[in-house]
Parts: structure tokens; sequence; C-alpha cells
């Protein structure tokens, strides 16, 4: 999978992050990939995993 097949879903100040998903996307499997953006809005590297879950 490549950088370009990612789309932006939020942001999130805080360690943890909620996402909702309408009901058409239940079953299917989604992918995160994570980085840090600091104070200057300067953004760090993209993490090297790549996090998979099905929405439940």
């Amino acid at each position: 999978m490549s950088d370009e097949e990612f789309v932006y879903a939020n942001f999130s100040s805080s360690v943890t992050l909620t996402l909702e998903y309408s009901l058409e996307y239940v079953g299917k499997t989604v992918w995160y990939q994570f980085r840090w953006v600091n104070l200057k809005n300067d953004p760090g590297p993209w993490s090297e995993n790549i996090v998979s879950a099905v929405i439940g």
C-alpha cells in the first residue's frame, strides 16, 4: 500500500482518537498510518507500521 492511497481522516491533540463510520462500512477493513505534528504545524515522518482493523 502506498502513501498516496491513504485519505486524511482526522486530527487529534490527545493520545486517543475516535473515528465514526457509516453503516455501509461495517465488516470492511481499514488501515491507519500515523504521524506527529508539532505546535508549529511541522509534520514528522509517517509511522513505519500500518495498522489495520475491521469496522464493527
